[in-house]
Formats: C-alpha cells, sequence, structure tokens
C-alpha cells in the first residue's frame, strides 16, 4: 500500500510541475525522485506536503498569474425611476 503513496506523490508533484509550465524530461523526474526520497527519510506521514514544500529549492518554477473569474463590473444606472 505504501508504494501507492509514492506513485501518487510522484503523478501529483508532475501535474504540479507542468502546470508551472516546466517541461517534464527524464533529468526532471529523476529530480523529482530524489525529492521524495529525500522527504521518505522523515516517514510516510505528510509525505507529499514535505515534497511541495520542497519543490521551489529544486526547480526555478514560474507560477501563472491569477485570471479573474469574472469580467470587470461597469456600474451604470438602468433608467429606473
Amino acid at each position: 500500500m505504501m508504494s501507492r503513496l509514492y506513485e501518487l506523490t510522484l503523478e501529483r508533484v508532475v501535474d504540479y510541475l507542468t502546470r508551472c509550465g516546466l517541461e517534464v524530461t527524464p533529468a526532471t523526474l529523476e529530480r523529482v525522485l530524489q525529492v521524495i526520497k529525500q522527504a521518505a527519510r522523515h516517514g510516510e506521514t505528510g509525505l507529499l506536503s514535505r515534497v511541495m514544500d520542497d519543490l521551489p529549492n529544486h526547480f526555478d518554477l514560474q507560477h501563472a498569474p491569477l485570471h479573474r473569474p469574472s469580467p470587470p463590473l461597469n456600474r451604470r444606472s438602468m433608467g429606473y425611476g
């Protein structure tokens, strides 16, 4: 069951790096596996959070700017009364 934890962690980290615009290459995967291996030395509990917290120390992450959830509001009178 613990091997599934490592698989899920790898999957989530690779997805996160892809969404940050990082190209996932074999070298990138090797670095990710090293980060997971280092974090696993402290136990399985909280593995994903430790890996995610450590990623900026190993990768140059470019976070995408947040998009506005809706068009800007334009307040006007509709001419009622």
